[in-house]
């Protein structure tokens, strides 16, 4: 194992950031099994990113890590970067976070979500991070977190998350211990898989527009406009993107009744999944990904919503 440390360029929580709701392979891996946001008893949480093994600790403005390589290999980039360049990249450094923070000092709504600050949208892995969000519709955090250990642990004995072409070879049946709420989400899965295999270029969607690239991945069946805008916001780069579940959807009802003309209703209809999306990518322009992580982690802090 590589073994060092990384000064941390800009604010960053990193247990909030890799607990948060949009990575599922964080946590604890011991005895054959994977504990989803456990620390070791040194404080390390453990991850598999971009097919290396990586276990990270903060204190104060510092990341130590331990990790596998020294080189990750960036499909979205088609290059390699080594250890430092891969935390700037994964953390999205280059982003500063502070100018969030203005904008939610002056807002009376978002101000109650600097309670969280220090969470960061991730670059995670397209591919890897598509398949999850299939798994996801209407499942639990710690289900999702199992069905990716499960999956990877069929692939590799390093855990390391499959191919396309794995995946697009198998059928239900083998995937059938995955703990999915619909069965047609593994159907889903290797079907999406095919179609990546078969040219589909997922990796190019980040050269298009927030719209186009949209667009593309809701032509897909069954990938809804909420698992399209978690892969375009977690993977490729479309800060603009603005995922809806029902933790959005109900605080937003309640935070932005005054602001927006929505009917409350049980379902989420298209036309008011646009409009809610619409609304904050005006108001917060690239911003508004992020901003739905922190309304987000404020829905589920009690006393607060």
């Amino acid at each position: 194992m590589i073994e060092g440390k990384f000064k941390i360029p800009n604010d960053l929580d990193l247990y909030k950031t890799l607990t948060c709701g949009q990575a599922f392979r964080w946590g604890l891996y011991e005895n054959e099994n994977f504990k989803y946001a456990k620390l070791d008893k040194d404080g390390f949480i453990y991850g598999i990113v971009y097919g290396n093994f990586l276990g990270l600790k903060q204190e104060k403005n510092y990341l130590f890590y331990k990790s596998s390589s020294q080189m990750f290999y960036i499909p979205q980039l088609r290059t390699y970067l080594n250890i430092n360049d891969f935390l700037n990249f994964y953390f999205k450094f280059d982003k500063d976070i502070t100018e969030l923070y203005k904008i939610m000092e002056k807002d009376e709504i978002l101000k109650n979500a600097l309670i969280h600050r220090g969470i960061r949208i991730l670059r995670q892995e397209p591919f890897e991070t598509a398949i999850t969000f299939i798994f996801s519709a209407q499942n639990t955090v710690h289900n999702i977190s199992k069905c990716v250990y499960l999956l990877a642990k069929k692939f590799s004995e390093s855990l390391i998350f499959p191919d396309a072409k794995f995946i697009s070879k198998l059928n239900s049946d083998e995937l059938k211990h995955l703990p999915v709420r619909f069965e047609n989400r593994i159907i889903t899965a290797i079907e999406f898989s095919k179609i990546v295999l078969n040219g589909f270029d997922l990796y190019g969607l980040r050269n298009l527009t927030y719209e186009e690239a949209h667009q593309k991945l809701i032509s897909i069946k069954g990938i809804g406009r909420k698992i399209a805008d978690c892969i375009l916001l977690f993977s490729l780069d479309f800060d603009n993107a603005f995922p809806i579940d029902v933790h959005i959807k109900n605080v937003v009802f309640k935070l932005y009744k005054n602001y927006l003309n929505l009917k409350k209703t049980k379902t989420l209809t298209d036309n008011t999944y646009k409009m809610i999306g619409n609304f904050f990518r005006k108001k917060y322009g690239n911003w508004a990904g992020w901003i739905q992580e922190y309304l987000y982690a404020l829905s589920r802090t009690p006393d607060i919503i």
